[in-house]
């Protein structure tokens, strides 16, 4: 939105959600936005998306693909939405021990398994060839996938904590599956190995590189 009202071009801008809070949230916040673009907001499934064929010149997914019970689904959806030749991409965290974060938690929840609804595997599309045959069967070409190097930064573990306990998705649900004294242990673990990575000045910060993943919807059917 920001590049097209800056070249002074139009552009509709539609962002979807499953979750009605963050639509609500998301409305809020750009109603005290300056940018010219109009930006609307729709609760939808992205397995299922509310738009009709060749709607859209773009489609983006920031870090949501990896909490989707069909990614496939989505996959099919940004292509049947895009105009032939419309790009697409989205973004991944990589796997740990490259992002920090994810080694913390995964650590400190790792002897304390909770019954919670099956996924498909977190980290699956941050594989360059996993992301091109998905994303080749369903019409897509020109696949690449790129990783950048990213730094979460805190002003303690005590935020950090905080974030993955009551912002994230699978985390979350994990965490609240817990007993009480599980609770405790888990937090215990998560400031310990927090301890190890605080900077000189005090501040937390953890490596999370991700990959982000593009490709253009192909020409023809």
């Amino acid at each position: 939105a920001r590049a097209a009202a800056a070249s002074g071009r139009y552009a509709r801008v539609v962002g979807a959600d499953f979750s009605e809070a963050m639509i609500v949230r998301a409305t809020t916040h750009s109603a005290g936005s300056t940018e010219s673009t109009p930006l609307h907001f729709v609760h939808a499934d992205a397995a299922r998306l509310p738009f009709e064929a060749h709607a859209f010149d773009a489609v983006t997914c920031a870090f949501g693909v990896l909490h989707m019970p069909e990614p496939r689904a989505f996959f099919a959806e940004a292509a049947r939405v895009l105009r032939p030749g419309g790009r697409f991409a989205f973004a991944v965290w990589c796997p740990p021990p490259a992002t920090e974060g994810y080694e913390i938690m995964l650590g400190a929840t790792a002897q304390h398994a909770v019954d919670l609804p099956e996924g498909p595997p977190m980290f699956e599309f941050a594989d360059g060839p996993s992301v091109c045959g998905a994303l080749g069967a369903v019409g897509f070409e020109g696949v690449r996938s790129i990783a950048h190097d990213m730094v979460w930064e805190l002003d303690s573990a005590a935020d950090f904590w905080s974030a993955v306990k009551d912002g994230t998705a699978r985390t979350r649900a994990h965490i609240a599956a817990l007993t009480d004294a599980q609770r405790r242990e888990v937090k215990e673990a998560v400031l310990r190995a927090c301890a190890t990575r605080v900077s000189a000045d005090g501040r937390l910060r953890l490596q999370m590189p991700c990959v982000i993943s593009s490709a253009t919807r192909a020409s023809r059917e």
